[in-house]
């Protein structure tokens, strides 16, 4: 295995070869990898669903489709050079530094600031993501209940 990523109950792997496993609870079928998924390059998991990033830079969703989960951006279907899972959210880094996201959007988790650019890494914790530009600099949005998106 290569990577690995952990959902609320299921686990996501990325094998050597770029095929992708999954186990552990299936109740929104986000332990059912697609048959047609493809080679793939990097995975990621949220509470309820998974994602899979293939060697075409393209995005794959499946699980819990709610908040739109399934529904990937036609943004997020090329050029895709990292993925990340938050609770009801994710989110694609693209090869040109910028960020599109989709799913849950009830703390602003999934409003891109609208000056962000030159992003090089992404994350997404549960009701907030995360994003560092080239320059070092890290930018938090969505929810702060816990000062989470405070950046010190």
């Amino acid at each position: 295995m290569i990577a690995v990523a952990a959902g609320a109950n299921h686990t996501v792997a990325l094998r050597n070869d770029g095929t992708v496993l999954a186990w552990g609870d299936n109740g929104y079928g986000q332990a059912s990898v697609p048959a047609d998924l493809g080679t793939c390059v990097a995975v990621a998991a949220g509470a309820n669903h998974s994602l899979a990033l293939t060697t075409d830079g393209a995005v794959v969703s499946w699980g819990n489709s709610s908040n739109g989960l399934a529904l990937v951006p036609a943004a997020a279907q090329a050029d895709v050079v990292a993925i990340a899972a938050g609770i009801g959210h994710s989110m694609a880094l693209k090869g040109d530094g910028t960020v599109v996201t989709w799913g849950a959007n009830a703390a602003g988790q999934s409003t891109v600031p609208s000056n962000l650019s030159d992003v090089v890494a992404i994350a997404a914790g549960g009701y907030h993501s995360l994003a560092r530009t080239g320059a070092g600099t890290v930018v938090a949005w969505g929810s702060n209940s816990a000062g989470q998106s405070t950046v010190p």
